[in-house]
């Protein structure tokens, strides 16, 4: 967020941090001076891969950072107009003794989600969108395994029983594409969702060969993650097989 003000402060400016307490919650803001947002930028911030500095930017940053509040059980508002700069306001809970203290004899705050019980492998050599996936998954109450390319994934995958493998196409070594064939070899009923940025030109004979159940296109949003997660868990509920024929676009 202080990356991002700083470029919308390009003739400079003024860049505010502050925290106060407000009830129960804990309010750090970022304020800026900048160019600020039109509504329909400001609308799509925190969407995976959505950018505004072109080749500059991945896309990656507010979303990545949404899920960290998230996870920390907080929330965020923001407040932009064009010309008269942005405010981002993160509100936390407050945590008091005891509840400090069950975290540390329990470990962390469960998750959103209360039927989570799905156990997931994520493949992509990117450090920041395998973080970004975890965010996503573990907020819906998953547990998730993380790999950053073909051969360790499938050394994981080996005896883990893994409900569902959502893996990028362009790996080191070995494809995504190769990858989900070798996964399929192992387990006919795992659900398989094959994540790229070239979702659009796949064609359905490549979906077949790799049986992959989806195929997702980035940029993906956050939504879309969540509904395969209630899907793969709607079929797991129900003792039901991926179907490989199907896409997810």
């Amino acid at each position: 967020m202080v990356f991002n003000a700083v470029d919308a402060m390009p003739e400079g400016g003024t860049l505010t941090l502050s925290t106060q307490e407000a009830g129960d919650e804990v309010v750090l803001t970022v304020a800026d001076t900048g160019t600020g947002m039109a509504e329909e930028v400001r609308s799509r911030i925190f969407d995976p891969f959505f950018t505004t500095k072109g080749k500059a930017g991945m896309g990656l940053g507010l979303s990545v950072s949404y899920g960290i509040i998230r996870r920390h059980e907080g929330r965020v508002e923001v407040d932009s107009e064009v010309g008269r700069g942005t405010t981002f306001r993160m509100k936390f809970p407050v945590i008091g003794e005891s509840d400090t203290q069950r975290i540390h004899e329990t470990g962390p705050l469960p998750a959103a989600r209360a039927d989570g019980s799905l156990r997931i492998l994520v493949v992509d050599d990117e450090d920041y969108v395998r973080e970004l996936l975890a965010d996503i998954l573990e907020r819906e109450g998953c547990e998730v395994v993380l790999a950053g390319e073909g051969r360790e994934a499938l050394s994981l995958f080996d005896g883990s029983g893994f409900d569902a493998v959502f893996t990028d196409v362009g790996l080191p070594g070995m494809s995504g594409w190769e990858l989900s064939r070798a996964v399929r070899e192992r387990d006919r009923a795992v659900a398989l969702a094959v994540i790229t940025g070239w979702g659009d030109t796949v064609t359905a004979e490549e979906q077949s060969a790799a049986q992959a159940d989806w195929i997702v296109p980035k940029p993906f949003t956050i939504e879309r993650i969540a509904g395969l997660v209630d899907e793969i868990s709607q079929r797991k509920a129900a003792g039901v097989k991926p179907a490989t024929t199907s896409a997810a676009r």
